[in-house]
C-alpha cells in the first residue's frame, strides 16, 4: 500500500466507503508507526546532542541541533499526516453511519406503511361485512313486514267474510222473522 496525501486519502474514503474506512485506519497505522519512530529518532539524537554537547565544537552542535529541529519538524509533519488520516476515517465512520441510519429509517417506513395498508384492508374488510349484515336484516325485515301485511290482510279478509256471513244471517233470519210474522197476520 502506497502513502498518499490526506486529500487523497479522504476522497478513497468518501468514494470507497466501508473499504475506505479499512484503508484509512492501516494508513493511519502506517502514520502513527513512522511517527513514533521519528520520535524516537528525534529523542535519541537530542540525547546524543546533549552527552556530546561538551566535547563537541560549536559549529557541530548548531549543525546537530538543525537536525533535530528537522527531524522534529517531520514528526510533527507525520503528526499532521496522522490527524488527517483519523479525521478521514472518523469522515468514513461518520458517513457509513448516515447511510445506515438512512437505510434503517427506509425500513421502517416501508413496515409502517405495509402495516398501516393492512390495518385498511381490514377496515375494509370490516366495513363490508357490516354492510352484509346489515342488508341482511334489511331483507329479512322486509319479509317480516310482508308477511305481517299478508296475515293481517288474511285476517281482514276472514273477518270482512265472517262479518258478511254473519250480516247475511241476520238478515235471513230477520227476513224469516218478518215472513212468519207475515204468516202470522194472514
Amino acid at each position: 500500500m502506497s502513502w498518499q496525501p490526506p486529500d487523497a486519502a479522504a476522497a478513497a474514503t468518501a468514494v470507497g466507503g466501508v473499504a475506505g474506512v479499512s484503508e484509512a485506519a492501516a494508513k493511519q497505522s502506517e502514520v502513527l508507526e513512522a511517527t513514533l519512530k521519528q520520535e524516537a529518532e528525534a529523542a535519541a539524537a537530542k540525547k546524543a546532542l546533549e552527552e556530546h554537547a561538551a566535547e563537541v565544537p560549536r559549529a557541530e552542535v548548531a549543525a546537530a541541533a538543525k537536525e533535530a529541529e528537522a527531524v522534529n519538524h517531520v514528526a510533527l509533519a507525520a503528526e499532521a499526516e496522522q490527524a488527517a488520516a483519523e479525521a478521514a476515517a472518523a469522515e468514513a465512520a461518520r458517513v457509513a453511519a448516515e447511510e445506515a441510519a438512512a437505510a434503517e429509517a427506509a425500513r421502517v417506513a416501508e413496515e409502517a406503511e405495509a402495516a398501516e395498508a393492512a390495518a385498511e384492508k381490514i377496515r375494509l374488510e370490516k366495513t363490508a361485512a357490516q354492510a352484509a349484515r346489515a342488508e341482511k336484516v334489511r331483507i329479512e325485515a322486509e319479509k317480516a313486514a310482508e308477511e305481517q301485511a299478508e296475515a293481517a290482510r288474511l285476517k281482514a279478509a276472514r273477518a270482512a267474510k265472517k262479518e258478511a256471513t254473519e250480516g247475511r244471517r241476520i238478515e235471513e233470519k230477520e227476513k224469516r222473522e218478518e215472513e212468519a210474522a207475515a204468516r202470522a197476520r194472514a
